[in-house]
């Protein structure tokens, strides 16, 4: 009597490998492209909110006839006297990255510069991050 020879289905090794070498080439194809666009979004969440803390120094300024003298002044100014119409924002926002933005008052009424320090957290580096039409 002869045994019926089964097949047992199952990949080889051989095939596990090839798929997930397959694999690790898709991924470092797609990856790079991925983290360029979540870089690409953290630089334009971080103008928007350059623009935002822009506004409200303005704001700021129309109340006090003056900027502030530190974002803080932005959400708390008990200590510039009844002119201070604020909140002007409900807190001080990190940057994208989790940095303080900086924020640099300019004497004589001029705006002042705020920017972020992007991802590498260094000031004065390639990838800070200003607003639009203030970038240097």
């Amino acid at each position: 009597m002869k045994r019926a020879i089964t097949h047992r289905a199952a990949f080889t090794l051989l095939e596990v490998l090839l798929v997930l070498v397959i694999i690790g080439l898709l991924a470092g194809l797609v990856a790079p492209q991925l983290f360029g666009m979540r870089e690409k979004a953290n630089v334009d969440a971080a103008r928007g909110q350059v623009s935002l803390l822009h506004s409200a120094c303005d704001n700021f300024r129309l109340s006090i006839n003056d900027y502030p003298a530190n974002l803080n002044q932005l959400v708390q100014g008990a200590d510039l006297g009844s002119k201070w119409s604020g909140p002007y924002l409900d807190r001080v926002p990190k940057d994208p990255w989790g940095h303080e933005y900086v924020y640099e008052y300019q004497p004589g009424g001029a705006r002042p510069r705020i920017y972020s320090v992007g991802r590498d957290g260094q000031p004065g580096t390639g990838d800070d991050v200003y607003e639009e039409e203030a970038q240097q």
